[in-house]
């Protein structure tokens, strides 16, 4: 499980596992799709809702990308849930 931690090591949120009865559908490299409940490495899925990403502050030199992904996820509801997918 992953940890998102601040500058001095405490933790800001913790990812929740997904519901038992929930599934992640992922392409593979036959364009077929699989579901899952485990990343690439072995690991369950977790997730953490978009509101609790508010609570992640970027370094100023973070890539342009994940400033606008986060971005996008603060423009979410609240609620919405955002699955942690390792590859």
């Amino acid at each position: 499980m992953v940890d998102f931690m601040d500058d001095i090591g405490k933790k800001v949120l913790e990812p929740l596992p997904i519901p038992a009865h929930m599934f992640l559908q992922i392409p593979n490299l036959d364009g077929e799709e699989k579901e899952t409940r485990k990343d690439d490495y072995g690991t369950d899925l977790t997730f953490i809702y978009a509101g609790d990403f508010q609570k992640i502050i970027f370094p100023e030199d973070s890539l342009e990308r994940d400033v606008a992904t986060k971005a996008f996820i603060d423009c979410l509801p609240d609620k919405t849930p955002i699955v942690l997918f390792w590859y």
